[in-house]
């Protein structure tokens, strides 16, 4: 993730090239980050995810997370995707911005 507005969620490949997923919509560190999602599918059936960040302690952070827009995809292929993402956001979440955990930008 490009941490910014209008930044870029991609993955650069094991041959380099470089595959995006979405686009940062929303960036208010510490507290907020939204941004699009098509992960298998093209910007046009996008769904979105929004990150909130609530301090409870000065050691403990609840982190919530939404994902909405499922409309956007046709019947069948929102509900697959939904479901996968339904039983797979921990290891999606953990892997891809596990990295920021405990860090924050004035």
């Amino acid at each position: 993730m490009e941490p910014r507005l209008g930044g870029r969620l991609y993955e650069v490949w094991s041959d380099g090239s470089i595959h995006p997923y979405g686009e940062v919509r929303v960036w208010e560190p510490p507290h907020r980050v939204v941004h699009s999602w098509h992960v298998g599918h093209g910007p046009e059936e996008s769904s979105e995810v929004e990150l909130r960040f609530i301090a409870l302690s000065p050691g403990e952070t609840r982190v919530e997370l939404e994902h909405r827009d499922w409309e956007r995809m046709s019947g069948e292929k929102a509900r697959d995707v939904r479901e996968r993402y339904n039983n797979g956001w921990e290891t999606v979440f953990i892997a891809a911005f596990g990295s920021f955990a405990g860090k924050t930008e004035a």
